[in-house]
C-alpha cells in the first residue's frame, strides 16, 4: 500500500508494478474510486507496451488493464473458458480503470450482456 497523495489515506498498489507503469496511474481517493490509466489510450482503453520475451528488440501492444490485472492478482486470464472467448469485465463500467478490484474475467457473452444493463461510471 502506498500513500495517496491529496490525502492521508492510503490506496491499494501491487507491489510488483514497476515505478515507471505506477506513474501513469491516476489513483483515486477511495477504495471505490476508478485508478485511471493516464498513458495512451486506444478505443478508450488505455494501452502499453511489453517487450515479448526472449526478444530485447521485439514489443508487442497490451491493454493496461489486462496487464496490470495479471501482474496484481497473479492470475493470467485465459484466452478461452469453455470454447468461449474470455474478456475482462469492468464492473465499473469505465474503460480507463485499472483497479484489479473493479475488474472480473468473464465469457464475452456476459460482458456484452452486462453493457447494457449497467449504468456508466461517475468518476470519470
Amino acid at each position: 500500500m502506498t500513500r495517496h497523495p491529496a490525502s492521508s489515506t492510503f490506496v491499494y498498489r501491487p507491489a510488483a508494478l514497476p515505478d515507471e507503469l505506477a506513474a501513469l496511474i491516476a489513483y483515486g481517493a477511495t477504495p471505490q474510486d476508478c485508478d485511471l490509466w493516464m498513458g495512451t489510450l486506444r478505443g478508450g482503453y488505455g494501452v502499453l507496451r511489453v517487450r515479448v520475451a526472449g526478444m530485447t528488440d521485439t514489443t508487442r501492444p497490451i491493454q493496461a488493464h489486462r496487464f496490470i490485472y495479471e501482474v496484481a492478482t497473479g492470475v493470467a486470464i485465459p484466452k478461452t473458458r469453455n470454447g468461449e472467448p474470455v474478456e475482462l469485465d469492468h464492473k465499473c463500467r469505465n474503460p480507463r480503470c485499472v483497479k484489479p478490484t473493479h475488474m472480473e474475467p468473464v465469457a464475452k457473452s456476459v460482458n456484452l450482456s452486462r453493457r447494457v444493463f449497467k449504468p456508466q461510471a461517475v468518476n470519470r
